[in-house]
């Protein structure tokens, strides 16, 4: 992982890998990449061939096309933003810095210039958030000041991942899976209460109609032949849209891990849904609780 992202999976990989059969996948498939923990995860763990990553929000994108095509690039200019946030204090220091460079949005069309930015505003910033506004205008406060460094060979490793992988921004109805291919599904959550909602990782957001597209775009792509594994919330809209299409399911808990406040990232259930493939196996977890 070269960035952080709200909903990250890396805490629970132990729980989503054994049922995602990708040892003997045709191609890899994620429509809501987001940070990528399970994509290079399973890369690590054996997935070899084709992929194919996605995310609505253009900026990631961006930043794996920017990563892939020129990781020096990428580090180089990662280690000039380092500089800049370590300015002496009296000058500003980190925090002018951020904001300028928030106001500074380089062109996604640049992609190893952006990608740069986008994990220089990701990791500089409050809790490692992304989150924009109407404008699709990075909002996200300064963070807690830390030194900035810069991880070059995470970013090698990355780049090494996302061969033969197809990088596209768009919904994920666009995307069409047949026989022996296998995807993980990961789509932005609906709000558990009105106060904990947070949907601003892309302008349009993802309602309960867009769960409702979801489900039945899973059932769809299962009957074509393809294995899918997909995670979402218990809320109860989520419930009703995935139980009614899934071949099995499973209640697991997660850490939380964004909170304005340490004691309130407490663990909160969370689903995985079956569409297609093999019944999955005995995954033995110490999280793991009846449905």
């Amino acid at each position: 992982m070269i960035f952080k992202y709200a909903g990250g999976k890396r805490r629970i990989l132990h729980e989503i890998l054994p049922r995602l059969p990708i040892r003997h996948a045709r191609r890899f498939v994620e429509p809501f990449v987001g940070g990528g923990a399970v994509f290079f995860a399973a890369r690590l763990a054996g997935s070899s061939g084709p992929a194919w990553i996605n995310d609505a929000e253009p900026a990631v994108a961006a930043t794996y096309l920017g990563v892939c095509e020129d990781p020096e690039g990428v580090v180089t200019r990662l280690q000039m933003h380092a500089e800049k946030h370590e300015t002496p204090e009296e000058r500003g220091g980190s925090r002018v810095y951020y904001y300028r460079m928030r106001g500074d949005r380089p062109p996604i069309e640049d992609a190893p210039r952006f990608a740069a930015w986008f994990i220089y505003m990701n990791r500089a910033g409050f809790n490692g958030l992304w989150r924009v506004n109407r404008k699709g205008e990075n909002n996200v406060p300064f963070g807690d000041g830390r030194p900035f460094g810069v991880n070059a060979a995470a970013i090698q490793t990355a780049a090494s991942a996302l061969q033969d992988t197809l990088i596209t921004s768009h919904d994920f109805s666009r995307i069409e899976m047949g026989a022996g291919d296998v995807a993980y599904c990961d789509p932005p959550y609906l709000p558990a209460s009105a106060t904990s909602s947070f949907t601003g990782y892309t302008r349009r957001g993802f309602g309960p109609s867009d769960q409702l597209r979801l489900a039945s775009w899973c059932r769809r792509q299962a009957d074509q032949g393809a294995s899918l594994l997909l995670s979402n919330a218990g809320v109860r809209d989520s419930l009703t849209a995935f139980l009614d299409r899934a071949d099995e399911h499973v209640r697991i808990t997660a850490p939380r891990v964004i909170s304005c406040k340490g004691g309130g990232r407490q663990p909160v259930p969370e689903y995985l849904f079956r569409f297609g493939g093999t019944p999955w196996p005995a995954v033995p977890s110490p999280t793991q609780e009846p449905a």
